[in-house]
């Protein structure tokens, strides 16, 4: 088993439950995303030791983000909060065919004041 340690920006993921922009969607289904997360949580899986550092808002995503990587086996260790700012989050269209729209509300977020 190795030792694995990554750093990037965790974020709120909201998907879409129906076709349709954005602006009209009613209902979304709760997620967490980011590429290093990802990675981390492939890494995970694999059976390695994995360390996530990274900054996230006393917010619910932020909580989610916490019990989704100790739920994971990834070390929150180096995970810290922030009082002051949000989480980063998503929001991905749910289409048919092609590319989803994605709007990220990312500025000013904790991870940005890390």
């Amino acid at each position: 088993m190795s030792k694995v340690l990554t750093i990037g920006e965790a974020m709120g993921l909201l998907i879409a439950e129906e076709i349709g922009p954005l602006e009209d969607v009613e209902h979304f289904s709760r997620h967490v995303c980011g590429a290093e997360l990802n990675y981390a949580v492939g890494m995970a899986r694999l059976g390695n030791d994995v360390s996530y550092i990274s900054k996230v808002g006393v917010d619910p995503f932020g909580k989610c983000i916490c019990n989704f990587l100790k739920a994971n086996g990834i070390h929150d260790d180096y995970v810290w909060t922030d009082d002051d700012h949000m989480t980063g989050f998503q929001m991905k269209e749910k289409v048919l065919e092609g590319d989803p729209t994605v709007a990220n509300i990312r500025k000013h977020t904790a991870f940005s004041h890390f």
